[in-house]
């Protein structure tokens, strides 16, 4: 294998996060550092960061690719032994800090890409690539569904979708994370599905009978994980209406709701979720009232299905990752965290995203829309092991064994791709010939 420089070795020495041996998880308790203290490689945040002004803008997306990559390999080795210093080793999971090589056939170019664990319940490097897998197929759904009708938003050109958020009362949060408490998915699955009810009919309030949405449920808060229960919806409606299986133009040709009409949206809402089986039985919750309007104007840009979609669907270890980067790692024993990861490792197995409306599976496969795995590409993975030692501004320095013998070596940035890549599937027209056109304009 050729390197451009070599380098002395350094091996990697992490000491236990909590104190004592990483081998027993023994030790007292202790906040975790963070930055260039907690880093097991040399601390990226602290190259160039005296003298960030004198970097290019490439150098500075490399550091920062490097900052965020390596506080996620600090959190996974964080939630590693939090579960070790528990004796709960089959939760521990098998993180490692090493790579592969990646051969491009067509072009010869070879990359180096880490290696993951693909447990998307305890580690965020996985997990969040499972969240973005997720986004870019509905991102992929909504792609192939609107661009063939361009054409009939030619005169709503700001109006591509249509994104909402309902919020559940915290009481009604809490007795719905009662079931995960008990490990009832029975009954999760219950309450869920009576609240993608109340969703549906508040968007029919809206858009009649010929709307069709994508509902993602979210458990927690964005801005403080660990904070508690926090269930609400997030829902993206393309701005398409279908009506008995027809192609019907669009749905509105405004984004925005009158206030007086966002304030009724509310009142329905709270009388959807106010009239569901589980709620009438208990009879003692407060209202849901908080609902979140707004609209997608294209397909690129901060206010675009890419952005939302990949936000919906994110996963909640994305959320606490940021978290964590921007305010440390919390305490071993920090009120929430336990709650936090407990909700992490049940809900992996259970379905939080609903499709409603004509956006349902079975009538989108009527309507000629199928799911398909991701086209193969032309990489490969090469035999060979390579472990981090380190970072700077141009590169990667690893160690590897050759012949029975340790060695050193350096990839430069543009042969390093640090993003795990998603093998997200794609939506694509499956009947032959074009999708049919409108027969009516139901804009309102």
């Amino acid at each position: 294998m050729d390197f451009t420089t070599a380098v002395p070795q350094n091996p990697i020495n992490q000491p236990s996060l909590f104190g004592g041996s990483s081998d027993t998880g023994g030790g007292a308790p202790r906040r975790v550092p963070t930055g260039a203290e907690a880093a097991p490689l040399s601390s990226p945040m602290a190259i160039g960061q005296s003298n960030r002004v004198g970097h290019s803008k490439s150098e500075e997306a490399w550091l920062s690719e490097v900052s965020n990559w390596q506080h996620l390999f600090v959190l996974r080795q964080f939630l590693r032994e939090y579960w070790e210093a528990r004796n709960m080793w089959h939760l521990a999971g098998n993180c490692v800090q090493s790579a592969s090589l990646w051969k491009n056939l067509s072009t010869g170019e070879t990359q180096l890409r880490p290696h993951s664990c693909s447990d998307r319940s305890r580690c965020p490097t996985c997990s969040i690539k499972y969240g973005r897998e997720r986004g870019l197929e509905v991102q992929s759904l909504f792609t192939e569904l609107l661009t063939p009708r361009d054409g009939w938003l030619r005169d709503v050109p700001t109006v591509k979708a249509f994104a909402v958020v309902f919020t559940c009362p915290d009481d009604i949060s809490a007795y719905v994370d009662g079931f995960i408490e008990r490990r009832d998915k029975k009954g999760l699955g219950l309450c869920l599905r009576q609240l993608t009810e109340a969703v549906s009919s508040s968007l029919a309030w809206v858009f009649a009978d010929v709307y069709g949405a994508k509902i993602s449920w979210h458990w927690w808060h964005s801005s403080d994980p660990t904070k508690g229960p926090h269930l609400h919806a997030h829902v993206m409606v393309p701005n398409i209406a279908v009506s008995n299986g027809t192609w019907a133009g669009v749905l509105r040709e405004r984004g925005m709701l009158p206030p007086a009409a966002l304030e009724a949206l509310k009142k329905v809402w709270g009388d959807n979720v106010a009239s569901r089986p589980f709620v009438k039985t208990h009879g003692r919750f407060k209202r849901a009232e908080v609902v979140d309007w707004g609209f997608l104007t294209n397909l690129t840009g901060r206010h675009s299905i890419a952005h939302r979609s990949r936000y919906d669907y994110r996963s909640p270890m994305a959320d606490f990752s940021r978290e964590t980067l921007k305010n440390g790692l919390p305490e071993s024993d920090a009120p929430g965290l336990a709650w936090f990861l407990d909700r992490c490792e049940f809900l992996q197995g259970v379905q939080l995203v609903r499709s409603v409306g004509w956006l349902n599976n079975t009538k989108l496969h009527r309507l000629g829309y199928e799911l398909f795995d991701p086209p193969s590409d032309d990489w490969v993975k090469l035999t060979g092991w390579y472990v981090f030692e380190r970072f700077d501004e141009g590169g990667v320095h690893v160690s590897y064994w050759k012949n029975g013998d340790k060695c050193s070596g350096y990839f430069p940035r543009h042969r390093v791709n640090l993003e795990p890549s998603p093998r997200a599937r794609v939506y694509r027209w499956s009947f032959s010939g074009d999708p049919p056109q409108p027969v009516a304009a139901l804009a309102a």
